[in-house]
């Protein structure tokens, strides 16, 4: 059992903390609505930590908010919204201690919960005996659950391969071959501007540029401030 938690701890560990009060997406607009990731993006920025477990690299909270599927009011539309390296499984609308405790363990599995009548989302990280571990979307802190979040609902995602139109998953898996390991790392790294620099770079000398996931090339154009 032992091994097994460390094994999670390893695995979660190496995920981002994301804060919804980021300054490089504190102020956009979720979706078409009025709604600021700082006020309203619990959920989304949740969620990006959840696609950090399960494809390996950081996702941002302003793609995210460009990108998914929202209504008017900046809520999620967890059916029709596709997430590239995850697949939206089931909501839950009551406390189900044991379904988080499972996905937050699992390797090819995550979870977000809801907590006080659903005014709040969080991610999961890792369940240990009755203490549920996660990480706050306010502030992107890592803590155990506070008393003052009473739970009573969740989201549950499970790990997959498929390509998502416009995402290119496969291509860049291909790539991932032609690029130097290190500035692929700085490819998917959402904060090192050398880095990602340097990035570019190398994808520029791939004569299939063209071809690159327009996702990815898109956060390295986007965070050089080139477009």
């Amino acid at each position: 059992m032992l091994v097994i938690i460390g094994l999670i701890k390893r695995l979660n560990m190496n995920i981002t903390p994301l804060s919804q009060s980021d300054p490089r997406w504190a102020n956009i607009r979720i979706g078409q609505s009025y709604a600021k990731i700082k006020d309203f993006g619990c959920t989304i920025t949740s969620l990006c930590m959840a696609l950090n477990k399960l494809r390996g690299f950081p996702a941002s909270p302003a793609d995210a908010a460009r990108y998914w599927k929202f209504n008017d009011k900046g809520e999620i539309i967890w059916d029709k919204t596709m997430f590239d390296g995850m697949t939206f499984m089931e909501t839950g609308f009551v406390f189900d201690f044991k379904a988080i405790a499972n996905a937050a363990n699992a390797e090819h599995l995550a979870v977000v919960m809801a907590v006080n009548n659903r005014k709040h989302w969080v991610y999961v990280e890792r369940v240990e005996g009755k203490d549920i571990y996660i990480i706050n979307p306010l502030g992107g802190v890592r803590t155990k659950l506070p008393e003052k979040y009473v739970p009573c609902g969740y989201s549950l995602f499970q790990k997959n391969g498929k390509e998502v139109p416009g995402w290119a998953i496969e291509s860049w898996n291909k790539a991932q071959k032609k690029v130097p390991s290190l500035a692929l790392r700085h490819a998917n790294d959402l904060i090192d501007v050398d880095g990602m620099q340097s990035a570019l770079f190398e994808l520029r000398k791939i004569k299939t540029i063209d071809k690159m996931p327009a996702y990815r090339l898109a956060v390295i154009l986007d965070n050089l401030g080139l477009l």
